[in-house]
């Protein structure tokens, strides 16, 4: 048993050195690698300083404290132990693939948190134009310095807030009308229903197209969008109706 373990520190040390030369990952390098003796330390302190109640390793829920723990105390094993994952801790690639935490998330919402908390209501009774939808707003996204409206409106199901920071409705506010080459007495606003319906396919495939063309691939089944054509007017062809307009 002796030289088991024994034999475990060595192969662990020389697991240590060939990462520490950093031809696996270069962020694992390290210059001056410890020695041997320091390695062993380090791994021995680590092993009394854990607890097995962790249930991060194969073999830790058979350990007398943690079967003495009560059920409703007792921590989730973790996924790392099987072979179909890889993860360092609790969670694992397992763990967002699960059909119902994936429709939970929607990726990296820090940056949306922060014009979140710099939102405020522009105090007297003044009003100010909504960049989104152009009708009077009382609201300030300080962080962009635009006015929009935090909450959805009698006029539209959607928050003017949400659709000015959204990937998918850019080229549709009132202040791209530059962008997309469209005055700003020409401007129109797409309705709930329809931007819905037609903008993220819509952006993917104008995404796609301009890819395709790039590439020399052209579609001969359908009608080819010039990277200079005003998304505004893709939409509209998209939905085949025409866009209402609030004046």
């Amino acid at each position: 048993m002796v030289h088991g373990k024994a034999l475990a520190v060595v192969v662990a040390y020389d697991f240590y050195l060939e990462c520490a030369e950093g031809k696996l990952r270069p962020e694992w390098k390290v210059n001056k690698p410890v020695s041997f003796q320091s390695f062993r330390e380090t791994l021995a302190v680590q092993m009394l300083e854990y607890n097995p109640k962790k249930r991060l390793y194969l073999g830790d829920d058979k350990y007398r404290v943690s079967t003495q723990e009560h059920t409703s105390r007792r921590v989730r094993p973790s996924s790392a132990t099987t072979s179909s994952s890889s993860s360092t801790g609790p969670l694992s690639v397992d763990s967002f693939t699960n059909p119902g935490v994936k429709s939970r998330l929607c990726g990296d919402l820090r940056q949306l948190q922060e014009h979140l908390r710099s939102l405020r209501q522009i105090q007297g009774k003044q009003h100010r134009i909504c960049v989104v939808c152009g009708l009077n707003c009382s609201h300030e996204c300080v962080k962009c310095g635009v006015f929009v409206h935090p909450k959805p409106t009698k006029h539209h199901g959607t928050a003017c807030f949400m659709q000015y920071h959204s990937t998918a409705f850019f080229g549709l506010c009132k202040s791209d009308h530059k962008l997309v080459g469209v005055k700003k007495s020409d401007w129109q606003y797409i309705l709930r229903s329809r931007s819905k319906m037609s903008m993220p396919g819509l952006l993917t495939r104008f995404i796609s197209k301009l890819k395709d063309s790039a590439k020399g691939r052209v579609s001969t089944t359908e009608p080819q969008l010039s990277p200079t054509e005003p998304l505004a007017t893709l939409a509209m062809a998209a939905t085949k109706t025409p866009m209402t307009t609030k004046k």
